[in-house]
């Protein structure tokens, strides 16, 4: 079993590689970078090329992942963003008969890209949603003053140029939105300080779900998942996204993520991403083998079966955990990194975390590949400084 993985080398496609090569199987990637970057490795890596970042999106780039298919004799081929499967998607026609395409047909990878889409489905279902806004520079939207602070998020990936912004009034928003490039679509929502859960899962072409489980994000930093544990389902929130699974006919594996208040098990929907992801390599040492789910969703049948319960374990990333940290000591954290706690409190826990939470990265089995990350983040660092 020959899979290829189309992707910058970052986290996500290294845990695919890991849990590929642990199968058995001989993991390939197609690594999109440019040639100042540092190249990937890995024990299990069996082969690789680059694509440049200029020739996505090309028929340059097209011949380019054609060739090395058929020259690494893939099985098949999975994506993580969503438009380079879409243009993937494009060119079936164009690689290896043997190369299966695991990805999502493209109507309905569009169909979820549709935040407002999102938004209708998740509250069909019956999923919390907040108070939301479709913001863009030119609409003028009368926002109610008790929506304030707004938590600003793009509702397509890529191109918006910011992950999530908190603005506290009008005229922060306007100017905020004046900012941003013409053409793209801000969702805005009541700002909560809660943790997120996040929901991973898949869905097969017959509908059957595949290894759903939540995991409890207690800690953030810039709107983003800083640690991650697995916890028990909330009241009946699974099959609610069931529904919502179904009723987009997502086929391959995804992620929603919510904010959840502990104390009552509210879950406020948020979005979903129906592709690998951020907190991809973040599940993998918790026991939860997304990899290997995405590719049984498209029927393959692992060598190795996974494990049914993930590990009672939390999960962070010690690059990250150094710059929160370094943020903490220059008192320049803020309303997104979750939770709000004296100095001290943040200081001792991110210490006591560096020592005790398992790495996203780090693995004593593969230390070339853990090596090779994270020597790679801090070279690219270190030239844009």
């Amino acid at each position: 079993m020959r899979p290829v993985i189309l992707s910058a080398f970052g986290p996500p496609a290294l845990a695919c590689i890991r849990s590929w090569g642990q199968q058995g199987w001989e993991p390939g990637l197609i690594c999109i970078r440019s040639d100042e970057e540092s190249g990937p490795a890995s024990r299990y890596l069996s082969g690789w090329t680059t694509l440049s970042r200029e020739k996505v999106h090309t028929d340059e780039g097209i011949e380019l992942i054609a060739e090395f298919l058929a020259k690494f004799n893939a099985d098949g081929i999975i994506a993580i963003d969503e438009k380079v499967s879409i243009w993937i998607n494009k060119h079936r026609d164009k690689f290896p008969r043997k190369t299966a395409i695991w990805l999502q047909d493209n109507a309905v990878i569009e169909n979820v890209l549709s935040k407002e889409r999102q938004t209708e489905v998740a509250k069909a279902v019956g999923l919390n949603v907040l108070p939301t806004y479709l913001l863009s520079p030119k609409n003028e939207i009368l926002i109610a003053p008790e929506h304030f602070p707004l938590c600003l998020r793009p509702s397509e990936p890529g191109g918006a140029g910011f992950k999530v912004k908190i603005v506290s009034s009008r005229e922060e928003l306007a100017q905020f939105l004046g900012g941003c490039p013409h053409g793209f679509t801000i969702i805005g929502q009541p700002f909560m300080s809660l943790p997120n859960l996040v929901v991973h899962g898949a869905r097969s072409h017959t509908g059957a779900t595949l290894g759903i489980q939540g995991f409890l994000v207690a800690r953030k930093f810039e709107g983003v998942t800083l640690t991650i544990t697995p916890i028990a389902s909330p009241l009946n929130i699974f099959s609610k996204c069931i529904d919502f699974t179904n009723a987009f006919n997502i086929v391959g594996n995804y992620h929603f993520e919510f904010l959840f208040d502990p104390n009552t098990e509210a879950a406020y929907f948020l979005e979903i991403n129906s592709r690998l992801g951020g907190t991809t390599a973040k599940v993998f040492p918790c026991g939860y083998n997304e990899p290997v789910i995405a590719l049984e969703s498209f029927g393959i049948t692992p060598n190795i079966q996974r494990a049914v319960e993930p590990l009672p374990v939390t999960v962070s990333n010690k690059q990250a955990l150094i710059k929160y940290l370094y943020y903490a000591l220059g008192n320049r954290l803020g309303p997104l990194d979750y939770p709000e706690e004296p100095m001290s409190k943040r200081i001792y826990k991110t210490l006591r975390g560096f020592m005790t939470y398992r790495d996203d990265v780090i693995s004593i089995s593969d230390m070339r590949g853990s090596l090779a990350l994270y020597f790679g983040n801090l070279k690219a660092k270190l030239k844009s400084a």
